[in-house]
């Protein structure tokens, strides 16, 4: 199943965020940055470089049950996602292209 996540960093001394999981173990598309949506919608990314102060809006979705780590660009563990539940099929996301003003 897709979860849609939106991660802000926060962080003025450290360098970018560049947040990821073990192994590619599961699968992210980039949606938007700094709230404005992608031309390329949605881009796969296997890790995701934030700034400081900048936002990233990603799906996720973690293929199996299981526990998984999402670390950070010193491979600390920032987040553990546990995934339970039965078993469900799930879709591809598609592409979509945004109108801007």
């Amino acid at each position: 199943e897709w979860q849609r996540w939106r991660i802000i960093y926060g962080s003025w001394l450290l360098p970018s965020l560049e947040f990821h999981f073990e192994k590619d173990e599961c699968e992210m598309q980039l949606l938007a940055k700094d709230g404005v949506y992608i031309n390329d919608f949605p881009r796969k990314i296997l890790q995701g470089p934030i700034p400081s102060g900048g936002r990233a809006d990603i799906m996720v979705r973690c293929p199996n049950k299981g526990r998984y780590q999402f670390y950070d660009f010193d491979d600390e563990v920032i987040l553990n996602v546990h995934v339970t539940g039965d078993e469900m099929e799930t879709v591809d996301l598609e592409r979509w292209e945004p109108t801007y003003p």
